[in-house]
């Protein structure tokens, strides 16, 4: 899923890193790890600058999905990249906003 797929010199001058972003993420609401899932794979990329949800899981009209958000301290326009990039790339994600 490539979610950046704009001009990358512009996308870099719209934040000044390190930005603190929040990932808004829509996943399966079966899929019960789902969260630990994106957590896990922003942690591997910015290890130690996850931080905590905003807000409690949201479900869906349908409860077939789950919206949460989670703020992480970007480093990089690469590892920004990057988390939109493999947490799309999760089967039980729907989108990454």
């Amino acid at each position: 899923m490539e979610i950046l797929n704009g001009n990358p010199e512009e996308i870099r001058k719209l934040l000044k890193y390190p930005a603190v972003v929040d990932f808004r993420v829509i996943v399966e609401s079966q899929v019960a790890d789902a969260l630990d899932q994106v957590k896990k794979i922003c942690d591997a990329i910015e290890p130690g600058r996850v931080m905590a949800l905003k807000g409690l899981p949201h479900p869906s009209r349908t409860g077939r999905y789950i919206s949460f958000t989670l703020p992480v301290k970007v480093s990089s326009y690469e590892n920004l990249h990057r988390i939109y990039n493999e947490v799309g790339a999760l089967s039980c994600v729907k989108h990454v906003l």
